[in-house]
């Protein structure tokens, strides 16, 4: 303890240093008053009761908490809350005399309780049971006793700001069975024992042991409700130590957890980071991924753990079929009831693909014949009878033998020429017609498949980015339905054999636009625990999340919240979880990978620290090198501002600052318009397969996609900071706009761009009535062909057309000596008094 002791006052010195220059005592003598500025009122916590001394001022039980329930406790920007602990080693003399008070005063009370009243409590006899199996505990070097005192003071501007937050602390300590006491009138004296001296206060000191010692010493481990084993999460951000997740511990009860981030904030990294530790200790894992992101390499990753990838929607042999029964004798065993209930829950998963693909036309009857005609369909293949016992149950495993699609239509079809059936021929003729996409040839002819898919794999990414909506949430539904078969467990020993898999639902709130996909969804997070699944749900915010949030916060063990949020998200997630000013701040710190980890009350700030494999594998950054201001990849090098928009697919021309090929590797050169005005068309490199069969980027247009994240550039490129581009993935659309930034004067700009012919004056309208209230700068981007229409929606001030006009715009809001920031040092501009220009200057690249 003399090293404690020597810390303590070396830090006290340190103060000292920086102490205030007058400290009195106020006249009511309630608090202490520092440089005729500041209100200071101390507490002293634990101290023994005043009133009756065999009350312990720390409960015998006391929980970790406790440290982190006083230095967490909300302050504002005026407040501030210090601490004084002060240990002192007894020694084994000091340790038995001690003792010997202690019990003499149990006595002394008995006795005086007997002459008052007759009889003594009881409690007095535990107390002295307490105190002497303690000091046996002391004598056989179990456990050593300390002289413990704690002081918190609580410095503010005026006094009803001091005495809020100390009510606060005491409310919190007393529910805690925490004695706190305010020394009327020995505030001064208080703050002068925190200061680098021996000076101490006897009243404040009581007897505790070491393990309440560790409790309460602030060096202690900071996370005391994460595990020491698991699977790694990342690092603590200030204590550098690591954050496990022991998903088998009975101290998570329900297995699940929740990321919530906007794009750009290292999400999919750390879902990836987790995937990847998830493996390393026996985990399996299940990546559902709606979207492609091209910062990170899903495809890497399975690749380097030799999983499977699948591309869902290319024709390939990963696409599912639908129609195939998914039965793992291994999880479901072999009776006869497991496989007809395998064959039954196909049955119901068809008819919810069904209805997702065919939507608010599905109807009852269509229902109905779905039913007779699926029927049909599989007691044809002779796997199933009339009654849905199995047959050739060896046949089972091979999807050849079990029918799809195409064979449910061949079977509609005879059902149409079958006078008996006539009553169902107009339901029937009406599922033929909303599934004729899946003939051959039309988009949709990839579910029509015999193959047999494989859920069994340890480790799978599938892929749906390249659905088109609709279809994307049809399938989800269906693949989710395959998984959950992974949770049946025919034995108690089975079980414990059974590996762990971590599913993950990216972009989750994209699942829940479907209310029968909801409930499917919060069907399984219900159902997963008992099949050894710990289901993790993404998203990016949480108005995507809420039909299930309330179901979210009281299913997951923890809740991980990426950092780079705004002022206003954080105030949004605010609503939701009790923060204080330390917690906002670190939730609008920059960088990517770090988060806020929420679990039991406590707030861990976290962080993803990669290993150099680990970003070859997700990055593939080998091959790559940096220097200032330049990120330099193969044969070109690209201003480091606008890297993380290259990660998302684009790289324009005027970014590049030396291009050795005009092929760049994983990128198809093509040209687009500026947004900086000149004419002409200028080379910019999409990254391969970002356009999905119907020409759309992440569900938008390849126009309206590039628009955006070419605006973006040029405003990072212009000096403006927290720079995102808001695709679909989970916001509503009206409530978030195209871009979102901060301008180098501090103003906050959001900026929507509307492509001709996209929405009607009506939408517009609405769009900037929802939006502009959150922000100091609104505008509506748009082009030449739109712009009367635009301007007849917003108004004038509000309207900003591509071209000379935004790059204006550009320079009115940044700053004013801005060097040129045009589109390319070739690029001209043409006359600034005309509206009409929209295009830009081709520009020359030399190879």
């Amino acid at each position: 303890m003399e090293e404690f002791e020597e810390t303590r006052l070396t830090n006290k010195v340190a103060a000292f240093k920086a102490c205030a220059a007058s400290i009195r005592s106020a006249k009511d003598g309630k608090s202490a008053i520092i440089n005729e500025e500041k209100e200071s009122i101390c507490t002293w916590i634990g101290a023994p009761s005043p009133i009756n001394p065999m009350t312990p001022g720390l409960p015998k039980n006391l929980r970790p908490k406790v440290l982190d329930t006083i230095l967490d406790m909300m302050i504002s920007e005026d407040a501030q809350i210090m601490l004084t602990q002060t240990i002192i080693k007894r020694d084994s003399l000091n340790e038995s005399e001690a003792v010997d008070k202690t019990l003499d005063e149990i006595e002394k009370t008995k006795e005086t309780q007997i002459q008052q009243g007759g009889r003594y409590s009881r409690r007095y006899d535990y107390a002295a049971e307490d105190v002497e199996r303690y000091s046996r505990q002391s004598y056989d070097g179990d456990h050593k006793t300390f002289r413990h005192s704690m002081v918190v003071r609580i410095d503010g501007a005026t006094r009803k700001e001091v005495n809020a937050l100390t009510s606060m602390l005491n409310f919190n300590l007393n529910g805690q069975n925490i004695l706190t006491e305010q020394p009327f009138g020995g505030h001064l004296r208080s703050i002068k024992a925190g200061l680098p001296t021996n000076e101490t206060i006897d009243e404040t000191f009581t007897d505790v042991q070491g393990n309440t010692v560790a409790m309460l010493w602030p060096a202690r481990n900071p996370i005391q409700a994460m595990s020491r084993k698991g699977v790694l999460l990342g690092f603590h951000s200030d204590a550098k130590i690591p954050l496990y997740a022991d998903f088998e511990s009975d101290d998570f009860m329900s297995k699940h957890f929740a990321i919530f981030g906007g794009s750009g904030t290292g999400k999919t990294t750390t879902e990836l980071y987790i995937d990847y530790n998830a493996a390393v200790v026996n985990c399996d894992f299940i990546h559902i991924s709606p979207k492609e992101d091209m910062g990170t390499s899903h495809l890497n990753a399975i690749k380097a753990l030799d999983g499977q990838l699948l591309k869902i929607g290319e024709g390939t042999k990963y696409d599912p079929n639908p129609w195939f029964v998914y039965f793992d004798p291994a999880t479901m065993g072999e009776s006869v009831a497991a496989r007809r209930a395998a064959y039954r829950r196909t049955q119901v998963s068809i008819k919810r693909n069904v209805e997702l693909l065919i939507g608010s036309s599905f109807s009852t009857p269509m229902r109905s014949a779905l039913v007779a005609t699926m029927k049909d369909t599989f007691e044809r293949t002779k796997l199933v009878d009339k009654k849905g016992y199995p047959l050739n149950t060896h046949l089972w495993t091979d999807g050849k033998n079990w029918p799809s699609y195409g064979d449910w239509r061949k079977v509609c079809k005879e059902w149409l020429k079958d006078e008996s059936k006539k009553s169902k021929w107009p339901s029937i003729q009406a599922l033929l017609d909303n599934t004729e996409e899946m003939e051959e040839g039309n988009a949709w002819d990839w579910m029509n498949n015999h193959n047999t898919f494989d859920a069994t794999g340890r480790f799978i990414t599938i892929d749906v980015s390249g659905l088109e909506d609709g279809v994307k949430e049809a399938v989800t539904i269906l693949l989710m339905d395959i998984i959950t078969m992974r949770l049946k467990t025919p034995s108690p020993e089975a079980y414990r054999k059974k590996r762990r898999t971590i599913l993950t639902l990216d972009e989750g709130a994209a699942l829940l636009q479907d209310k029968l996909m909801a409930r499917s969804i919060l069907k399984l997070i219900r159902e997963a625990r008992s099949g050894k699944m710990s289901v993790c749900f993404d998203n990016q915010d949480l108005d995507g999340a809420a039909p299930i949030l309330k179901v979210l916060k009281a299913n997951t063990d923890f809740i991980i919240l990426m950092c780079n949020m705004s002022k206003e998200n954080v105030e949004e997630f605010a609503k939701e979880f009790y923060f204080t000013e330390k917690d906002k701040a670190r939730l609008m710190e920059k960088g990517k990978g770090k988060y806020l980890l929420l679990r039991l009350g406590q707030k861990i700030p976290g962080e993803v620290n990669l290993t150099g494999k680990m970003e070859e594998i997700f990055f593939g950054k080998t091959n790559k090198e940096s220097k200032a201001g330049v990120c330099i990849s193969d044969n070109y090098e690209i201003d480091s501002r606008v890297t993380w928009i290259r990660d998302k697919g684009l790289i324009a021309s005027n970014w590049i600052t030396k291009l050795d090929d005009y092929e760049i590797e994983g990128f198809t050169p093509t040209d687009a318009t500026s947004v900086m005005g000149g004419s002409g068309k200028f080379p910019v490199w999409l990254a391969d397969g970002i356009l999905n069969e119907n020409g759309l980027i992440d569900g938008e247009s390849e126009d309206h996609w590039v628009t955006c994240y070419l605006a973006a550039g040029e405003l990072c490129m212009a000096g403006y900071t927290d720079v995102q581009v808001h695709n679909w993935g989970g916001q509503k659309v009206e409530d978030m706009p195209d871009i979102t930034c901060i301008s180098p004067s501090g103003e906050k700009i959001w900026i929507e761009y509307e492509h001709p012919g996209s929405h009607s004056i009506g939408k517009i309208e609405r769009k900037k009535q929802k939006q502009e209230p959150y922000c100091d700068v609104w505008k509506c981007l748009c082009q030449k062909a739109n712009y009367p229409q635009v301007k007849a929606a917003v108004g004038k001030p509000f309207c900003i057309m591509r071209g000379v006009e935004f790059k204006r715009f550009i320079l009115k809001h940044g700053i004013k000596n801005q060097a040129d920031i045009s589109g390319s040092s070739e690029q001209t501009e043409v006359n600034t008094s005309s509206v009409q220009n929209d295009t830009v200057k081709e520009v020359s690249i030399d190879v």
